[in-house]
């Protein structure tokens, strides 16, 4: 039973509990940044209003393969992170939890070979 429920976490979409908006935010290499306030509804998930308010919007196994002009690489040699509030977010955006105020990042990013 345990198991079952830890799967159910790991793949279930976090669902906003109340009405707000939030504040996103696409970053190119350079740190151009451009930015959109979203408002969401109870129930909303960042997918579904990502999906919504963007175009070329790509989504594979919880990451952002692509947003508006952004496009992971397929060598990996860039990619999409994502920043929550500033911080480098430790989920995919399904399991992203939102509240009125958030700031959503998608950060296109050259991965470092060391």
């Amino acid at each position: 039973i345990v198991l079952a429920l830890g799967v159910v976490a790991i793949t279930s979409n976090f669902t906003s509990k109340g009405l707000g908006e939030i504040q996103v935010e696409l970053v190119d290499l350079e740190g151009n940044t451009e930015s959109k306030t979203i408002v969401f509804n109870e129930g909303d998930t960042l997918v579904s209003l990502i999906e919504e308010n963007y175009d070329n919007v790509v989504i594979e196994d919880g990451m952002v393969m692509s947003i508006e002009d952004f496009t992971t690489a397929s060598d990996w040699s860039t990619f999409i992170s994502i920043n929550v509030d500033d911080e480098a977010s430790m989920v995919g955006i399904k399991e992203i939890n939102f509240t009125d105020g958030t700031k959503i990042s998608f950060v296109m990013t050259k991965f470092i070979y060391e």
